[in-house]
């Protein structure tokens, strides 16, 4: 199973710590002296700032997009609207979760259709009865 968390690290963790051996790599070729000057400094931030990019990135792609999706499916659902289906597109917990939903809102339709069967089939029963009512106090 392709985890989430295992994710994550391929596409958070090991970037960041790429990023941060880089920098970890310009400061020390420089001396303490250019390390206080306005150059070295720029060439942290500028690391910071990738560093920051990818982390945003990364987590947008893996969690938020899919989330998000999750969750229009979810108020779709709850409006009443029991035919959609959440993408399952993954192998990870939230592919989990979007496979566990769907499954709920089939169980749900089914049960819905079973209990318009039910009221037809009693509504049914009570036309009956009523015409045997009917036919019996005629004789």
């Amino acid at each position: 199973m392709n985890s989430l968390g295992k994710r994550l690290f391929w596409s958070i963790g090991l970037p960041s710590f790429l990023v941060t051996a880089a920098g970890v790599g310009v400061l020390s070729s420089t001396s303490l002296v250019a390390f206080r000057s306005e150059h070295a400094l720029g060439e942290l931030i500028l690391f910071a700032a990738v560093l920051a990019a990818a982390i945003a990135l990364s987590l947008n792609v893996l969690l938020t997009r899919p989330l998000r999706r999750l969750a229009a499916a979810m108020r779709r659902a709850e409006a009443g609207d029991f035919l959609v289906r959440a993408e399952v597109d993954r192998a990870d917990e939230i592919g989990q979760l979007s496979l566990a939903f769907n499954q709920m809102l089939a169980r749900i339709t089914a049960m819905k259709a079973d209990e318009i069967d039910i009221h037809r089939d009693l509504e049914a029963a009570q036309e009956e009865l009523e015409l045997k009512k009917a036919l019996e106090t005629r004789v």
